[in-house]
């Protein structure tokens, strides 16, 4: 039987928001390889991860009063 050809995934190691590098090359290819981690979760730092969430959770808490 021949095998599949390999399929070239770009997997970013320097987050898109602040351009600060939070990934190495390896770290990525084995967590999207071995942990079925989508290439795309690696575009953003956490720090701008936590951000983008808080800013969208505090979207929903618009108009509730606590």
């Amino acid at each position: 039987m021949s095998q599949a050809p390999e399929v070239k995934v770009e997997i970013p190691s320097v987050c898109e928001a602040c351009g600060k590098r939070h990934f190495t090359a390896a770290q990525g290819k084995f967590f999207v390889e071995k942990c079925n981690v989508p290439p795309r979760y690696f575009a953003l730092c956490d720090a701008c991860k936590r951000e983008k969430y808080a800013k969208k959770f505090a979207g929903f808490l618009k108009g509730v009063q606590l």
